[in-house]
């Protein structure tokens, strides 16, 4: 059986080991909420990775030494034997937070090609269509991720207003290939779109 080494990558920032807020001469009982809220914030932190243990035990197996998929998003490190499992557990069904660490996880070039059918699936999938959640950071990964063989895809969704205002980075990725007349012509459909970060993002592209 070969060994494979391992590198631990610690992230910029841990919940976890973050000092308590600093109450002095605040009143008692904005103190007291305070620091219940920072308690309550480490219980979740806590519940929340104890969910990604799957994922981190496939990762510590290719060698990637993680306390919490956030590690991957908060390096400058390179973890390219991590991104097969990040793909594999994308499409398994971890809590929004987890999720969206996946998500962020695959926003690297390391990802392409592999990553870009997945994403599109759980673009498609996710219930959330605000400016910013879970399917925004879908948006955002094939952004840096997508390439040119799913312009079709990418041009069908950022169409769909029933994405709303989560498809402003799949416009911004149409606006990289706006000399491509198909990208151009959906920028200048979008340009009156209804939510004003799809629009925007459309007639800024265009020069409008």
């Amino acid at each position: 059986m070969t060994n494979i080494s391992k590198r631990r990558i610690k992230g910029r920032f841990d919940d976890l080991t973050a000092p308590p807020p600093d109450t002095t001469g605040m009143p008692e009982d904005v103190a007291e909420r305070k620091i219940r809220e920072h308690q309550e914030k480490k219980q979740r932190v806590i519940h929340r990775r104890k969910e990604l243990t799957p994922l981190l035990h496939d990762l510590e197996n290719v060698g990637i030494v993680v306390d919490d998929v956030w590690d991957l998003v908060n390096t400058n490190e390179d973890y390219l034997e991590a991104v097969p499992v990040l793909i594999r557990h994308l499409e398994l069904p971890y809590s929004e937070g987890n999720k969206e660490g996946i998500v962020r996880a695959l926003t690297v070039k390391a990802a392409r090609p592999d990553a870009i059918q997945p994403l599109l699936r759980q673009f498609r999938n996710a219930t959330d269509n605000d400016a910013v959640g879970l399917k925004a950071a879908i948006a955002n990964a094939l952004d840096v991720v997508a390439d040119k063989s799913v312009m079709d895809d990418l041009i069908a969704l950022s169409l769909d207003s029933e994405h709303g205002p989560a498809r402003a980075d799949l416009v911004r990725k149409l606006a990289r290939w706006k000399r491509d007349p198909r990208a151009q012509h959906a920028l200048e459909h979008l340009v009156d779109d209804p939510y004003i970060e799809v629009g925007g993002r459309a007639r800024k592209a265009l020069g409008k």
